[in-house]
């Protein structure tokens, strides 16, 4: 190569370096014919996200055909800040990556992205940083400012999840009863003393010995079915007024103060027992017994029944072995079992635990509200009943109440590990994941416990909430749950806003945050005196809500107003 051909092609490098640094000073000087809009004006955050698009319009004649330019978003949050993805462009004589942008007939260009939101990042700002390239040189162009944020209200979504303890079985009354049978001779209605101190006598003794508090007394007597059947009725008539006096001075003897109440006891008489003598044939050896019971279903003249009884060839040994047990007076001791009170109890659980029953254990923590008291006390039941899942599952409970999402999953997974296929624990799950903002297997515990019979339609609805999905969140609060503060959050988002001050208007006990989410209806709707008025009503009952009023962005439009400077005064 010639000297010639050498200082020329230097010049050429140096024209070309120089027409594109003139055609970057060009650009950058004329920046400001750059328009932009930003979708949306203001940043949002839904769930726990924060998605954006920007669009930059190019006059013509703008961008120089060599050309090259990169456009990094970067959000400003306090001292901190967060780069994100950048855009690519290039003039029509680059050849590359990145979007083309014409020079003769202008062009419009767009980009955007998502970030994850935190909290540090509510009050923040959105930039454009712009960097013209041709090969090495590079000219940063002036800062452009995209959007204010963050906008967030649908972090204000409420935790009210609803937990699965495992129940108890824990009955504290429990119905018992003690049976017992007085016989009589035949033709009389006096209670032997054989039978005043035979074997239901000493039954009842212990019963009422053991603390079972009596609610009654039935005594149902009956008359063999051999003899005349007026005899007999008055016979059954007269047995249950001797066995009625008889109990009554047992049950006074024993120290049981409620048997002069009348309506303590039950007393009934039947004349002739044919359904006992065919239950005891039944049950007997008899040759004739088949033919015994035809007679006795078959015939329906009871004076008829009875003479075709005694013709029975074994009538005799009827008379001597089943009809004496018909005579008799059937008596029930009506009770409820003696329980511990739940002072006894809750004092056992503390001390000395392995008394209880796993019943009564678990039913200990329903009688203490203190957080701690309840652990200690399901631990004690692990302990005792380390194969029963109810113990770990009701443990993650407390956990996840107290915030301790480690030491719920631990027990969850023991729970599991006994008996997953059940809903308390799916459900319990589900908890856990939508805590740690895992939604998608927050849903799937949802339902699969639904499955297993268990009512998610709320947790569904704040998972769906979070999930940013909100018209979802609505279709599962239904009916049962619109009267809620999720529910009107849920309404709003989605652009519902007269359905969700219905949802609002609807709710019993409004506190502060119910007032504080009208009035960003209110803005959303463009009504200042919603607005304005509910900022008061929630400061009035949360003090704190004046600060955030002041910096939330939902009120932008107001902030400079009178009525609102009041509101938040």
């Amino acid at each position: 190569m010639t000297n010639f051909s050498v200082k020329t092609l230097a010049c050429a490098i140096a024209m070309a370096t120089l027409v594109s640094g003139c055609a970057f000073k060009k650009m950058k000087k004329k920046q400001s014919t750059i328009g932009y809009q930003t979708t949306p004006e203001v940043l949002e955050v839904h769930a726990d996200s924060v998605k954006f698009e920007y669009k930059g319009y190019m006059p013509k004649k703008y961008f120089a055909k060599k050309a090259q330019m990169e456009l990094t978003p970067v959000l400003k949050y306090g001292a901190d800040s967060l780069s994100l993805k950048t855009g690519y462009l290039r003039g029509e004589k680059i050849d590359g990556d990145g979007t083309m942008v014409l020079k003769k007939e202008g062009d419009t260009i767009s980009f955007g992205d998502r970030f994850s939101y935190s909290e540090s990042m509510s009050e923040s700002e959105l930039f454009l940083d712009l960097v013209a390239k041709r090969k090495k040189k590079t000219v940063p162009f002036l800062r452009v400012k995209l959007a204010e944020g963050v906008i967030t209200t649908s972090q204000s979504v409420k935790s009210t999840e609803e937990l699965i303890y495992s129940k108890d079985n824990y009955q504290k009354v429990v119905p018992v009863e003690k049976k017992g049978t007085l016989l009589f001779d035949i033709d009389r209605a006096i209670v032997k003393e054989t039978e005043k101190k035979g074997a239901a006598a000493k039954d009842f003794s212990e019963f009422i010995k053991a603390g079972n508090n009596l609610t009654g007394v039935a005594i149902s007597s009956f008359a063999s079915p051999d003899g005349e059947l007026k005899r007999n009725n008055q016979l059954s008539i007269d047995r249950t007024k001797a066995t009625y006096s008889f109990i009554l001075g047992f049950l006074k003897k024993n120290g049981v103060n409620q048997v002069n109440d009348s309506a303590f006891y039950k007393r009934s008489a039947t004349a002739e027992d044919w359904d006992g003598l065919s239950k005891a044939a039944s049950n007997s050896n008899l040759a004739e017994k088949e033919r015994l019971m035809r007679l006795i279903s078959g015939i329906s003249d009871v004076n008829q029944r009875e003479q075709e009884l005694k013709k029975l060839d074994e009538y005799k040994e009827i008379a001597q072995t089943l009809l004496p047990k018909l005579r008799r007076s059937e008596v029930t001791f009506i009770a409820t079992e003696k329980r511990k009170s739940d002072d006894q109890i809750l004092a056992l659980a503390k001390s000395n635990p392995n008394v209880l029953t796993a019943e009564e254990l678990l039913y200990a923590t329903t009688l203490t509200t203190d957080a701690n008291e309840k652990v200690a006390i399901y631990e004690k039941f692990i302990n005792i009943f380390p194969t029963d899942w109810r113990g770990y599952n009701s443990m993650a409970c407390v956990y996840l109440e107290q915030g301790n999402t480690d030491k719920a999953e631990e027990m969850l997974n023991k729970a599991a590990g006994i008996n997953k296929n059940n809903a308390a624990v799916y459900n319990n799950f589900g908890v856990l994941y939508l805590r740690k903002k895992d939604y998608k297997r927050a849903e799937e515990n949802f339902l699969q416990a639904k499955t297993l019979g268990a009512k998610e339609d709320l947790n569904l609805g704040n998972t769906k909430v979070k999930q940013g999905d909100y018209k979802a969140a609505v279709a599962y609060y239904g009916i049962s749950n619109s009267a809620t503060y999720n529910c009107a959050l849920a309404n709003a988002m989605s652009g519902s806003y007269e359905v969700a001050l219905v949802n609002i208007n609807a709710i019993k006990e409004p506190d502060a945050s119910v007032f504080y989410l009208k009035a960003i209806i209110g803005a959303r709707k463009g009504d200042q005196e919603t607005t304005t008025t509910n900022i008061t009503r929630a400061i009035k009952l949360d003090a704190s809500y004046r600060a955030k009023a002041v910096k939330d962005l939902e009120f932008r439009k107001y902030r400079e107003t009178d009525a609102f400077k009041a509101a938040v005064r």
